[in-house]
């Protein structure tokens, strides 16, 4: 998540004044100075409400499909019109998994003959790739519309944790975020730990952004004076803490791939390269950078999240029983 300078936005800054002193200013005011007082619970407490949301959310819309290629397909072990167990539903989907296998085509193939043919995961990446470039084309021409994105740690709206998420600065901002998602995310679906699964990959894309939008909320008011440069009034923007969530699963992932240096030979082993990251993001967050303004907090917070996702075996402890919940529920309420 990049941060912006101020100085970058000067020919905004009469639109960002008034949106600060009638929204941030006049609502949070409570020292003599004017600066604002930084909000922790009512964001922490939105954050945690939205991942909720997104985790059932997208649960269910996989359970309904599951249901319906299964019984599309014939596969019920009863006669009823569903399976009857969130068991049984996973053991007819182990099976259809298997009479199911055919070509992958790569993400960079994508034409309108195999869009049908990709993967839940591989649809979900190219969404969102094309959703991010096409919020950038449309608000990229109209300054206002692109704020509207932003997230202002002075400002009392949290729905911005989220939009920020698909806001980017600039074409270096979108393409180095899309390029990295395009890299890693294909690999990390097809893993052990999401299984192919779009919604699972949705779900967990939609949280990190929103948890790494939190972590560079809360440095607006820890983080060293030159790593904030700006505080409460720095709008955060850029896709790069989810990105960087990604990076995190997939180093966990696969420790032993290689990779490349820029603009140095040769390559290391997935693990160092993460623990290399880690601590620049560590130090840009502690100390700062005088030429560097990254969102340092959202880039730590991303590779936290990615790493322990994998580490702690997110999806048998998250998504796996926001699945079996909701197919309780959608039983339960005659939906499947």
């Amino acid at each position: 998540m990049l941060q912006l300078h101020l100085r970058r936005l000067r020919h905004e800054a009469s639109r960002i004044r008034a949106h600060v002193s009638k929204h941030a200013l006049a609502t949070y005011t409570t020292r003599p100075n004017g600066v604002p007082r930084l909000r922790i619970v009512g964001p922490t407490v939105w954050c945690l409400a939205a991942a909720g949301t997104f985790y059932l959310g997208c649960a269910g819309w996989e359970i309904y499909r599951d249901v319906q290629h299964v019984n599309k397909r014939g596969l019920r072990s009863t006669s009823s019109s569903s399976p009857a167990t969130y068991d049984q539903l996973q053991a007819a989907k182990a099976t259809a998994r298997l009479w199911s296998r055919q070509s992958e085509p790569a993400l960079g193939q994508i034409s309108s003959e195999t869009w049908h043919r990709l993967l839940g995961a591989d649809k979900m990446v190219a969404g969102a790739i094309g959703l991010n470039t096409l919020i950038f084309a449309i608000s990229r021409p109209i300054p206002a519309l692109q704020m509207q994105f932003m997230h202002f740690p002075a400002g009392p709206y949290n729905y911005t944790l989220l939009t920020s998420v698909f806001g980017h600065a600039g074409l270096l901002h979108i393409g180095a975020n899309m390029y990295g998602l395009y890299r890693f995310a294909p690999q990390v679906a097809r893993s052990h730990a999401f299984e192919r699964s779009g919604a699972h990959l949705t779900a967990f894309y939609l949280s990190a952004g929103v948890f790494t939008s939190l972590a560079q909320h809360l440095t607006s008011k820890w983080a060293s004076p030159r790593a904030r440069q700006g505080g409460f009034f720095t709008p955060s923007l850029g896709a790069s803490g989810a990105i960087f969530g990604i990076l995190g699963a997939w180093a966990m992932l696969f420790p032993d791939a290689q990779v490349g240096l820029l603009f140095l030979p040769g390559s290391i082993p997935a693990d160092q390269a993460l623990a290399g990251i880690a601590l620049f993001e560590a130090y840009g967050l502690a100390v700062g950078f005088k030429f560097v303004n990254f969102g340092h907090a959202a880039h730590l917070a991303g590779l936290a999240i990615g790493s322990g996702y994998v580490y702690f075996d997110g999806k048998r402890r998250l998504w796996q029983p926001a699945r079996r919940l909701m197919f309780n529920q959608m039983k339960f309420l005659g939906v499947i």
